[in-house]
């Protein structure tokens, strides 16, 4: 490879645009969930991992299970289409005008996952959110993924349904 290629392969390495958003980290060993927001999603998996590795990470029921399963049981990747969801929702997000989106599929097909890093990066940037479901059933179960995937951040979860009792 010649130096000018070289040089060339570097300058657009470092004139890429960085993806900023909400990425999902999965052991598939203990079936556990953890998410956050990066403002440089291409970096932050190396990030993390170095962490992990170094047995260094902050949130010590990730980095716990991190040094029971090693690194082999952990994912860190959407789908093509849940990305492209995730992509165009977190896009949206950012601009000075509400979100116009309705994200629809079905069974399976990932919804709650984009729903779930749109409100994580809502919720990073000062905000609150609410989740609408056409049930009590879907909403509690809704309650739980949420709850479950925000553990160990500072949110607070909560369901509104008439299984819920006030006082």
């Amino acid at each position: 490879m010649s130096n000018e290629r070289k040089r060339d392969l570097v300058r657009e390495y470092k004139e890429r645009k960085q993806r900023r958003g909400v990425y999902v980290v999965r052991c598939t060993a203990s079936d556990q969930v953890w998410a956050s927001a990066s403002p440089n999603l291409d970096a932050q998996q190396n990030s993390l991992w170095f962490q992990l590795k170094l047995g260094s990470h902050p949130n010590r029921v990730l980095q716990s299970a991190w040094n029971q399963h090693r690194e082999a049981a952990f994912s860190f990747e959407t789908t093509p289409d849940q990305q492209k969801a995730i992509d165009e929702t977190l896009a949206d997000m950012q601009r000075d005008r509400p979100m116009d989106r309705l994200i629809c599929g079905d069974v399976g097909y990932g919804k709650t996952e984009v729903g779930m890093r749109a409100a994580m990066l809502a919720v990073a940037g000062g905000r609150q959110v609410a989740v609408l479901a056409p049930t009590t059933v879907l909403a509690q179960q809704h309650f739980l993924t949420f709850q479950e995937r925000f553990k160990g951040t500072a949110t607070v979860v909560e369901v509104v349904s008439r299984f819920k009792k006030t006082g």
